[in-house]
């Protein structure tokens, strides 16, 4: 396929922003004898234009020019009535161009065939690379081109089916040449075997999720009008390994797709309990109290080389000279036994009996401290 983009940037179908979800594809035959399919194109290009084509066929230079978004709503194929449906809301409007070896009568789509030969070919040929457009949007959007005869349609077919204006084309060719539509649609299906999926999306690690709605979509495409290859009960496990716009490709090994992440919650892993982890863990463990004490014991040697702070050298240099501690390592952290050889010493300095002091710390007593006075006056 020799597909290129030129889009029609002034067209109104490319400037107001209407938008469809595709769900098929409509074709076209432009009703002149034209090969070049830029002519018709530079005809679309501007703003007071009527008429637009999302791409067209053409068979002069055997090259495919899409020429406006798939999701931009064109003007291609009418309505079968005033207000009634249109298939400009649901389809990709595609066109072949002609060959200009025949010559229409001015009776609606009869024409005279001046070289049978040479049109034969440019029909075959347009045909042809209209398959192989059609398998490329066809794996592209999960579609299937035999399903329900509404995928595939041509401008005649859309009105039969009451979403068209009333045409011939793209027939009023194909008869004449043993073409079908639906043949048409068989060789779409037996092209797309030989299509490479596109990479849709980006690559994220196996994820687990649950899937939360009571029943879920699994889709051929990241879009609700491509084909359902299943569905997902209530709280399935999937497999997560692509995502594109809030679509995930997941899989169950029965059944893999895309569905759409809102009713996918994410499964957080727990890691297992393990004996072997669990002797490792104790091993590291005892590293690291080693560790730790090694540590300690290297800041407690570092803090006894420090002075005192500037605001405690006074009341340091005080108790040093009462004897209540012997002036060493005042930045050190202190023992436990250290604490109690200060309170013994704190005690005799006071002159109070051991038994005294310590009662009356039992008794939270007010009234029975005469010792309230001494300890006011090393800041209570």
């Amino acid at each position: 396929m020799n597909l290129i983009q030129h889009f029609l940037t002034r067209n109104p179908s490319f400037t107001n922003g209407r938008r469809i979800v595709p769900q098929g594809i409509g074709w076209h035959s432009i009703g002149v004898a034209q090969p070049d399919a830029m002519v018709i194109i530079n005809r679309q290009n501007n703003a007071s234009a009527v008429t637009s084509y999302h791409g067209m066929v053409c068979g002069a230079t055997d090259r495919q020019i899409q020429t406006l978004p798939y999701n931009a709503r064109g003007w291609h194929i009418g309505n079968a009535f005033p207000g009634g449906p249109s298939a400009n809301d649901t389809h990709i409007g595609l066109a072949m161009s002609e060959p200009n070896t025949i010559r229409y009568t001015g009776q609606g789509a009869q024409f005279v065939d001046n070289n049978p030969t040479a049109t034969r070919a440019f029909v075959h040929r347009t045909y042809w690379m209209a398959v192989a457009w059609s398998a490329h949007l066809c794996v592209e959007f999960g579609w299937d081109p035999l399903q329900d005869g509404r995928v595939i349609i041509t401008h005649s077919e859309a009105h039969r089916l009451r979403i068209g204006s009333n045409h011939a084309d793209v027939e009023h060719l194909w008869s004449r040449h043993g073409l079908t539509l639906a043949q048409f649609r068989r060789d779409i299906r037996d092209a797309m075997r030989t299509v490479t999926q596109p990479t849709i999306g980006v690559e994220i690690p196996p994820t687990r999720f649950l899937t939360t709605a009571a029943s879920l979509n699994c889709r051929q495409a990241p879009n609700t009008s491509a084909g359902i290859v299943g569905t997902f009960s209530r709280y399935t496990e999937v497999i997560a390994t692509r995502e594109n716009n809030g679509w995930f490709f997941v899989s169950t090994g029965a059944v893999t797709g895309w569905s759409f992440g809102g009713y996918l919650s994410r499964i957080v892993d727990c890691p297992e309990y393990n004996p072997e982890e669990e002797v490792k863990m104790q091993l590291s463990r005892s590293e690291f109290n080693q560790w730790f004490a090694e540590e300690t014991e290297n800041r407690n040697r570092a803090l006894s080389q420090l002075p005192p702070s500037s605001w405690a050298e006074e009341v340091w240099a005080r108790l040093t000279a009462a004897s209540i501690t012997d002036g060493s390592a005042p930045q050190r952290p202190m023992t436990r036994q250290e604490g109690l050889v200060l309170i013994d010493r704190m005690i005799k300095a006071m002159g109070i009996a051991p038994a005294a002091f310590v009662g009356c710390l039992l008794d939270h007593n007010d009234d029975a401290a005469p010792v309230g006075e001494p300890f006011e006056e090393f800041g209570g």
